[in-house]
């Protein structure tokens, strides 16, 4: 096996969903890594659990979690540096060890090689140079920084404010100052004791100008002039365009009372024109009505000239007004003989009849002995339409024939109702067959799957109880439950019940366990005796070997008793420390509850827990799967 990967780091971007993440390297145990949720060390299997370990290319580690979006997730080799395996001489000499030994040291250079890689470095062209920090007491609280020649020096904090420059004061370096004359401000180069003033200092060199105020004073005059200047500029534009715009506004006030004169003429023209139309027109019919005036006073007389019904032309406007108020006259004498109520037919059995109350107008049928009403167009087609609403009191039927009349279906009311009900259909027809309709309580029908609506849930953690019937054909009805024995929870897939009859041909795990009461804490894995103050304990005689305790029975037996599941038969895996190879017996190491490979050809069989399956080139402790024996 070789080592292939030179860096030994591997960083991601989380998405919030994703829990699994790879490494390229090869590690030797789980502990060998330190993983990072931003700048957080995560604790392994509190937070995560690792694969690949001992595979060359890598593997990855899962998150319990998946890690929140994102956040930056940093997997790095964290090798404690040790050395476990020795060689003694004239023994064993077997190349996988030395392999491993020797991709354990590679791996720790390119740990090392990572890390320097992050670190600050001189360029490799670069001279020699001493990169070496002054001691703390030099470097405590100030800078660090480099001087002329490119080496590590420690400068004093820079702008510890002094106020107002005063003479004969001691300053520090890099003190800064204010010269009150002036407000400009002043670094201090170097320690020194102020003079009489502060021109001198600075021509000493002892202070160096940082803010110079009265220069950026008389900028700041300057601008404010020029500033002056473009707003007088400014003003003088705006009061040229205010008259310019003064003069179009003039000249276009000229141009519309222009062309409302011109509008106000031709209306005028054209006024005069049909008013002398008109007049033409009234004298026309002044002379014809003239005419007619007095042919009715000279022949007053003459029958031609009476309001008889078989004239109809030749007379004036006083003819026809007089025929129109016949023709009133004799409509008002056909209602009065209805009398606005009522029309009856010759036996008085059926009657149409009117009445007004209050604002409503109302139309009355009334039919004795009649089998149907029909109401009919003008063509003699019956009408089925009505407008507004239609009430059958009473309990009256709402019925609907069939093709022959001989049978109906109805709708009723129920015999009381305690408030106004209306149903709203939908505007269109169920889209699948088998749909009912359903009120959403306030009058609104709508197209519904009838009966119960079925989906998918396989994540809720909760036992619900199963529903049985003793119907085999035909609508499902009288649903029952047990309520506390028979039960089914979807998030794991169990299904509980007391007792269950039938014949198990599979299991999905492969050991035979049994529950038996231990004196302490025991985990997955651990090998037990018989002893202690209860039924077992953890194993501390390789002789006295009971059993291991099961991760996951493939048969559990006394499966309601309290207790650990001990397996005693079967695949299991036991927490195992050191190599092994496949077919190699399985003992008790010298760590209590923790196997190991038996050494040697010489083993006591009452010390066999059972036989490896795997090999195992690590010296971690590690869940391992054997065959108990």
């Amino acid at each position: 096996m070789t080592i292939t990967s030179t860096t030994r780091r591997n960083q991601y971007t989380a998405n919030g969903i994703l829990d699994t993440f790879t490494y390229d390297f090869e590690i030797f145990a789980d502990a060998d890594l330190d993983v990072y949720v931003g700048t957080t060390l995560q604790t392994i299997t509190t937070h995560y659990t690792v694969t690949g370990a001992g595979n060359n290319s890598g593997g990855t580690v899962v998150f319990v979690s998946a890690p929140s979006n994102n956040a930056v997730v940093t997997i790095v080799s964290n090798r404690a540096v040790e050395r476990t395996t020795s060689f003694t001489n004239a023994g064993v000499f077997r190349a996988d060890d030395i392999n491993d030994e020797l991709d354990k040291l590679v791996s720790l250079v390119s740990e090392l090689d990572t890390g320097l890689n992050r670190t600050v470095r001189l360029p490799v062209t670069d001279g020699n140079r001493t990169v070496e920090l002054p001691v703390s007491a030099d470097r405590a609280s100030k800078y660090l920084a480099f001087d002329s020649s490119g080496d590590v020096v420690t400068q004093q904090n820079f702008g510890a404010w002094q106020g107002n420059w005063t003479t004969a004061t001691a300053y520090d370096q890099n003190d800064i100052v204010k010269d009150s004359s002036n407000d400009n401000v002043y670094i201090v180069t170097t320690a020194y004791t102020s003079s009489a003033d502060v021109a001198t200092d600075v021509s000493a060199g002892n202070l160096e100008l940082v803010v110079d105020v009265s220069a950026a004073a008389t900028s700041a005059a300057a601008s404010a002039a020029s500033a002056s200047a473009s707003a007088s500029s400014a003003s003088a534009a705006s009061a040229s365009a205010s008259a310019a715009s003064t003069s179009e506004a003039n000249a276009l006030t000229y141009k519309t009372a222009s062309e409302t004169a011109k509008t106000g003429s031709e209306t005028a023209q054209a006024a005069s024109e049909a008013a002398q139309a008109l007049s033409e027109s009234a004298r026309d019919t002044a002379e014809d009505y003239k005419d007619d005036a007095l042919k009715i006073a000279t022949n007053a007389e003459d029958s031609q000239y009476t309001l008889s019904d078989t004239v109809t032309t030749g007379y004036s406007a006083l003819h026809y007004a007089a025929k129109a108020q016949a023709s009133a006259t004799s409509a008002a004498s056909s209602a009065a003989a209805v009398n606005g109520k009522s029309i009856a037919d010759t036996d008085g059995n059926t009657s149409v009849e009117t009445e007004r109350s209050g604002s409503l107008e109302k139309v009355f049928v009334r039919a004795s002995g009649v089998d149907a009403i029909e109401v009919s167009n003008a063509s003699g087609t019956a009408l089925t339409q009505f407008k507004g609403n239609v009430q059958l009191d009473a309990q009256g039927d709402l019925r609907l024939a069939d093709a022959d009349s001989s049978n109906y279906v109805a709708f009723q009311a129920p015999t009381t109702v305690s408030s106004d009900i209306t149903w709203t259909l939908p505007n269109a027809d169920a889209a699948v067959s088998g749909y009912a309709l359903t009120s959403d309580g306030a009058g609104n029908l709508s197209w519904a799957a009838a009966g119960a609506t079925v989906a998918q849930d396989n994540t809720t953690n909760t036992d619900f109880n199963l529903y049985f019937a003793a119907t085999t054909s035909g609508a499902l009805t009288a649903l029952k439950y047990d309520g506390a024995d028979l039960l089914f929870n979807p998030s794991t897939s169990t299904l509980t019940c007391t007792n269950f009859a039938g014949q198990a041909t599979t299991a999905q795990y492969a050991d035979l366990a049994e529950i038996y009461s231990a004196d302490c804490e025991l985990e997955a894995g651990d090998v037990v005796m018989i002893g202690g103050d209860k039924e077992i304990t953890i194993c501390t005689v390789a002789e006295d070997v009971f059993g291991v305790i099961s991760t996951a029975p493939g048969f559990l037996l006394n499966a309601a008793a309290d207790g650990y599941p001990v397996a005693l038969k079967g695949r299991v895996p036991v927490r195992l420390k050191g190599p092994l190879h496949k077919g190699q017996l399985i003992v008790l190491s010298d760590e209590a509850g923790v196997a190991m490979g038996a050494e040697g050809e010489d083993v006591n069989p009452f010390s066999v827990i059972g036989k490896a399956i795997h090999d195992k080139t690590t010296d971690t402790k590690e869940l391992v799967e054997i065959i108990l024996t």
